[in-house]
């Protein structure tokens, strides 16, 4: 399955579902897709590795949450040709019923690919410029908390987050 037929699935298992500003949700991982060399390839904990690894890492990022918040599941990505690799970071980026969110960043960082793409989630969750004023919510501060802890679990080093969370 090449970027653009994910892609495609991607937007149409999306389809009708809107993010807390009211825009269509499809653009959620498509942002976060863009992070990957926009902002991941510059990390050093990610130094060293391969650009094909990336790229995998775009198409993670683009599934990332198909199976938490759509019908699609692993298999009808394993039956549309989706790279293995691909698949098992999906599924490292789904979260498991009771799971913890250390421990499920933790699981995360067992998969190259996922982390990559958990970095390049939770620079895009932490963009609260993305949500209009009159939405936001304390509980936005205290999850831009959590995911600054999640990123430093992660590997990003403390003066990276400088601009890694700079949104322009």
């Amino acid at each position: 399955m090449n970027l653009n037929e994910l892609m495609a699935l991607a937007y149409a298992a999306h389809e009708g579902q809107t993010d807390k500003s009211g825009k269509p949700y499809i653009l959620h991982p498509m942002r976060v897709a863009l992070n990957v060399f926009g902002k991941a390839v510059e990390l050093e904990v990610f130094r060293g590795i391969p650009k094909a690894t990336f790229q995998l890492a775009v198409k993670a990022c683009i599934g990332h949450d198909l199976i938490e918040d759509t019908a699609v599941t692993l298999d009808d990505l394993r039956d549309k040709g989706l790279e293995e690799d691909v698949v098992l970071a999906i599924e490292h980026l789904t979260k498991v019923k009771g799971e913890t969110y250390p421990d499920f960043i933790r699981r995360c960082m067992e998969n190259q690919i996922a982390a990559i793409a958990k970095v390049c989630d939770i620079v895009d969750n932490s963009d609260v410029s993305r949500i209009p004023p009159e939405l936001r919510t304390p509980k936005d501060a205290a999850r831009a908390a959590k995911y600054r802890l999640a990123l430093l679990q992660l590997g990003v080093k403390e003066q990276e987050l400088q601009w890694l969370l700079v949104y322009e």
